[in-house]
């Protein structure tokens, strides 16, 4: 039997919750209730919880326990803050188990253990009395299920909780029931019976007794000589127990009664009655009951509505697949599911049920079977004559056989193609960067012999010529030399700083070593190395930086970057212009404002995804290599910072250096 349905059986409900058959007016009130952490809000909380969980509605019984958790440790009410825990302990060990049952317990334990009045013991005993469901249904560790579940009971008799007593001894016997010990099982319900009538009678303990004498007619009806007698004595305590929980709407366990009426009286009671249960569960049913499917289809097998039947057993399988441990009852429902295959004369899909079956019944070593599985044996071979002969089937399994030797070597020979397509890409990566290594070295050996063989040239013999201008003291041809190897210079370092950025912008990755920096300093110290471009153009470069302000970030590339940004500022800046250096601090960025021709979309795009473009010429033909700002790109990103372009109305252009936050 499922977790689920077996928790149902025993598991106390919240006091009020399970008690009160709750209407839609009520409901209503309650919800508005329980949106304050008040004393009122907290009741209410409380009490939806326990209708929800006596709905089995797992959605709703989730949201009001977090809620009563909240509220409770808002409010610091030590009493509550434990209530609450202990309903979302049930709320894992219905609807959760393993671990986050044992850790929801251990916590009221530990929160609970110096204290020694009787709210305490009696929730240090539904504690250890979770603990040992928890190893029961998910562990199935009968030893320490018994242990835990003793020590529950004792801790609650001693604190007179006669209500958690009257709980706890439901599961011990349940638990003997199940461990084939119905006669022991039997003994402690008739003294726990008489021990909860002397406590007295409250909505608890009436629970208590319904629940109780239903345990026992469970145990009753497995002893291995139950007569009919007992078996009707045991119909009636399960027919009290639906009409207890009928009167309080509480559905969960009718259905999980109703589904233990189909199974322990099938043969007592008649088909009319079994099929009248089947359908009245099927009707009020809102969780998954694998089990409640199966025997209500086994019925209608009986009276031949086999289609019916299949269905329902369809709907027990996938129910079924997504709980644990159901290997039984999975061969059970496939035994049905080949039975009723079998009698429509569909006799390859009862073939392929019954291979399941046997799977299952297998994978669980279920001996109680033995007899069915004989008879669906001696069915199957019966419609075996319609089937393939022996000696296709032999055939057929050759085939097979040799389609999976083909399979292998296939595989193998995909696995073996797959490496050799890895390696020669591999192989093709590598000597694509050789030769781009190559290129790179071509291009600088090419960029440095053709810009810097003419400078070098005119300063070999600039000694002599000095000496002898001045010899002459011929000032005006001095300052014209002195002039002409001002402009060498500036273009020799301009080459230097074009070849060192083309060679930093081919590297696969950009050094990245940031520290905090003072932007203002840095500034003020470039631009003396534009002071001749800016005088000849007669530009003014207007500043606004305030002092101290800091970045992160590697000073190597912001050099580079600043230098760069300055330079295309200057270079498409008209003459008598103004270049702003600015810092915006509300989107921490270094912004270059110019009034030149712009940048076109197309350029923009470009430069952002990494790919040079050429260089347009200067307000006076100064010229470019066209990958400064592709550096400046790569160098920004690497630091975790964004380089963004903005043409400006009327023309110029707004370069954006944003700084990561």
């Amino acid at each position: 039997m499922h977790k689920l349905t077996l928790i149902g059986l025993f598991l106390l409900n919240y006091v009020i919750g399970f008690s009160q058959n709750l209407d839609p007016i009520t409901i209503a009130a309650l919800t508005e209730e329980a949106k304050e952490c008040d004393s009122i809000g907290q009741r209410a909380i409380s009490r939806l919880g326990g209708y929800y969980y006596g709905l089995g509605n797992k959605t709703k019984l989730r949201h009001y326990t977090q809620r009563e958790i909240t509220c409770a440790e808002a409010n610091q009410d030590q009493q509550d803050i434990i209530r609450a825990y202990y309903h979302l302990l049930l709320y894992h060990q219905s609807f959760s188990g393993k671990d986050s049952v044992s850790t929801v317990a251990q916590f009221m334990l530990t929160s609970l253990e110096s204290d020694t009045s009787f709210f305490a013991g009696s929730y240090k005993a539904k504690a250890l009395f979770q603990i040992g469901s928890n190893y029961y249904f998910d562990y199935n560790d009968y030893t320490k299920a018994y242990r835990y579940y003793q020590k529950a009971k004792d801790l609650a008799l001693s604190v007179g909780d006669m209500n958690q007593y009257g709980a706890i001894v439901r599961a011990i016997v349940q638990l003997y029931t199940y461990d084939k010990k119905c006669t022991k099982a039997l003994q402690i319900a008739d003294e726990a019976l008489a021990k909860i009538k002397i406590g007295g009678r409250n909505q608890v303990a009436e629970r208590n007794l319904v629940d109780l004498k239903y345990q026992r007619a469970q145990a009753l009806i497995n002893l291995p000589v139950a007569n009919v007698e007992d078996k009707a004595s045991a119909y009636q305590a399960y027919k009290n127990r639906i009409h207890f929980f009928q009167k309080r709407n509480s559905v969960l366990p009718i259905v999980n009664t109703m589904t233990s009426l189909l199974k322990d009286f099938d043969d007592i009671l008649p088909l009319d009655t079994l099929l009248d249960y089947g359908e009245r569960a099927l009707s009020i049913v809102n969780f998954n009951t694998p089990n409640l499917y199966r025997y209500h289809g086994k019925n209608l097998i009986k009276i031949g509505k086999y289609k019916e039947a299949q269905k329902l057993l369809d709907i027990a399988i996938e129910e079924a697949k997504e709980n644990i441990e159901w290997y039984g009852p999975m061969a059970d429902i496939y035994s049905e599911m080949a039975i009723a295959h079998l009698r429509l004369g569909e006799n390859k899909a009862a073939e392929a049920k019954f291979n399941l079956y046997k799977t299952y019944a297998d994978s669980a070593k279920y001996e109680e079977q033995k007899n069915a599985v004989e008879t669906i044996e001696t069915r199957y071979q019966l419609n075996q004559k319609n089937l393939e002969n022996t000696n296709l089937k032999k055939e057929a399994k050759r085939i097979e056989a040799r389609t999976k030797l083909l399979g292998i070597i296939g595989a193998l020979l995909l696995l073996l193609l797959g490496l050799s397509l890895y390696f020669y890409n591999i192989q093709r990566k590598n000597t694509k960067k050789l030769s781009k290594l190559n290129e790179t070295k071509n291009k600088l050996f090419t960029i440095l012999a053709h810009d810097l063989k003419g400078p070098s040239l005119i300063f070999n013999n600039l000694a002599k010529k000095l000496s002898h201008l001045i010899t002459k003291k011929d000032t005006n041809r001095l300052l014209e030399l002195a002039q002409h190897y001002e402009e060498s210079g500036k273009k020799v370092s301009g080459t230097i700083n074009r070849v060192l950025e083309w060679a930093i912008s081919e590297k696969e990755a950009f050094a990245n070593n940031p520290e905090a920096l003072e932007i203002l300093p840095i500034v003020k110290e470039s631009m003396q190395d534009f002071e001749y471009e800016i005088k000849q153009k007669e530009i003014d470069v207007d500043v606004d930086i305030p002092q101290g302000q800091l970045i992160t970030f590697d000073p190597n590339a912001f050099s580079i970057i600043h230098r760069n940004l300055v330079h295309n500022a200057i270079k498409y800046a008209p003459l008598k212009s103004v270049i702003k250096i600015r810092f915006n601090q509300q989107v921490k960025a270094l912004e270059y404002i110019d009034n030149g021709i712009g940048i076109s979309p197309n350029t923009i795009q470009k430069i952002l995804n990494g790919i040079p473009v050429a260089s347009r010429k200067g307000t006076q033909d100064e010229t470019g290599t066209g990958i400064g700002l592709v550096t400046c790109v790569g160098l920004t990103t690497s630091n975790g910072s964004q380089l963004l372009f903005d043409n400006l109305p009327g023309g110029g252009t707004k370069v954006s250096l944003r700084f990561a936050a």
